[in-house]
C-alpha cells in the first residue's frame, strides 16, 4: 500500500509520516510506503509521472487550494472525506470523550465510521464548510490570544472574537458552505477549545506574539489567516477585522 500526504508545513508532513510508519511497524505490515510532497503541484506532477498511490491525505489549506480542491484534480480520489472538531490529539490519545464533524462523499462516511468507532461523528455533507471551518478556527484562535494580552480589556477581545468569526462565516458562505456547519462541531465546538485553551498551539501563539516572543512549534493559525486573507480578496468580500488583526500580528 502506497500513501501520499500532502502538506505545505514541513513539520506536519515529519509528523504523520512518523506516525504512520510507527503504528505499520508495530502492526506488521512491512509493505506500507509512505511518500511526502510540500505543494499541490509537487503531487499532481508525481503523478503525472506515473506514481501511483492507494490512499491520500491532504491538508486542508495547501497554499491557497484547499484540500478538497486537490483531490478533485486526482482521478484516483473517488470517495472524499473531511474530519474535523475539538480533538486535542493527547486527550484522543487517552480515551476521552471526542466529538467531531466528518463530511463527505457516503463511502467516505461509512469508512470513517468504521476507522474512528471510538469517536462521536456528526455527518455532513457540507465537505466545503467543514474545511473553512476547521482553517477559520485557527486564525481566530490565533487573533484570540493575541487579544488576552494585547486587548485592553476582555469586552474588546470578545468583541473582535465575533466579528472575526462572522468575517470567516461570511467567507465560507461565499464559497457555497451551509450556516449550520459554522453552529456544529467543526464550526462552534473546535472554536471554543482552539479560542479560549493555553493548550491549542494557535492560541497560545497569539499570545507569544503578543508577548514580543517567538511562538513554539507549528502555529497553524499564521498560515490559515492569510488563506483566509487571500480567498476574501479572491472573492471581493472585505475582512476588515482580520485585515486589521494580520497587521498588528506583523506575520
Amino acid at each position: 500500500m502506497r500513501i501520499a500526504i500532502c502538506d505545505d508545513e514541513t513539520i506536519i508532513l515529519d509528523e504523520v509520516s512518523s506516525y504512520i510508519k510507527k503504528y505499520s511497524k508495530l502492526c506488521g505490515k512491512s509493505e506500507l510506503e509512505v511518500l511526502t510532497f510540500n505543494s499541490a503541484s509537487s503531487l499532481l506532477n508525481a503523478l503525472d509521472n506515473g506514481d501511483l498511490f492507494d490512499i491520500f491525505l491532504l491538508d486542508v489549506y495547501i497554499g491557497d487550494e484547499m484540500g478538497t480542491e486537490l483531490a478533485r484534480e486526482i482521478p484516483e480520489c473517488r470517495d472524499i472525506g473531511v474530519l474535523s472538531g475539538p480533538q486535542f490529539a493527547a486527550e484522543v490519545a487517552r480515551g476521552v470523550p471526542t466529538g467531531s464533524t466528518l463530511a463527505g462523499t457516503i463511502g467516505a462516511l461509512n469508512a470513517g465510521h468504521v476507522a474512528l468507532n471510538d469517536m462521536y461523528l456528526s455527518d455532513s455533507d457540507d465537505v466545503i464548510g467543514t474545511q473553512v471551518c476547521g482553517v477559520g478556527k485557527n486564525a481566530v484562535a490565533l487573533i484570540s490570544g493575541y487579544c488576552s494580552v494585547a486587548c485592553a480589556g476582555e469586552n474588546e477581545r470578545a468583541m473582535i472574537f465575533t466579528r472575526a468569526w462572522d468575517e470567516v462565516v461570511s467567507i465560507g458562505l461565499a464559497m457555497g458552505a451551509q450556516i449550520r456547519t459554522f453552529l456544529g462541531l467543526c464550526g462552534i465546538g473546535d472554536l471554543f477549545l482552539s479560542a479560549t485553551s493555553t493548550t491549542s498551539r494557535n492560541f497560545s501563539g497569539g499570545v507569544a506574539i503578543a508577548s514580543g516572543k517567538e511562538p513554539e512549534g507549528t502555529v497553524e493559525g499564521i498560515f490559515a489567516l492569510k488563506g483566509l486573507l487571500n480567498r476574501a480578496r479572491n472573492l471581493g468580500i472585505e475582512t476588515p477585522v482580520l485585515d486589521e488583526m494580520f497587521a498588528r500580528l506583523k506575520i
